[in-house]
């Protein structure tokens, strides 16, 4: 067989010399955003929410009218409806064999 090395051995050291520190006197990165810019981004986002799930909504009833049509005609397919009187010569049939 090969020789096979364990996955701990191949990984690179974790320790760094280097740790990230946040000190207080660091400057912020503020955003560029108005507090109206930021008032028309949440409106816009409801709206999105709005329309996505007025599609799903509309996607899971299309589904569901495709899923009983398809039932109705595999069904309709496989067991086609017999009168009365068919069911009784099928029924005959049956018992001369």
């Amino acid at each position: 067989m090969s020789d096979h090395t364990p996955a701990s051995s191949n990984a690179t050291d974790s320790s760094h010399s280097e740790t990230a520190v946040l000190t207080p006197d660091a400057p912020v990165e503020v955003p560029d955003f108005t507090p109206h810019q930021v008032v028309e981004f949440g409106k816009e986002d409801g709206a999105a929410v709005t329309v996505i799930g007025k599609m799903l909504v509309v996607f899971f009833f299309y589904s569901l009218v495709i899923m009983l049509i398809v039932n109705m005609w595999t069904r309709s397919a496989s067991h086609p409806t017999l009168s009365p009187d068919q069911a009784d010569e099928a029924a005959e049939e049956l018992d001369t064999e």
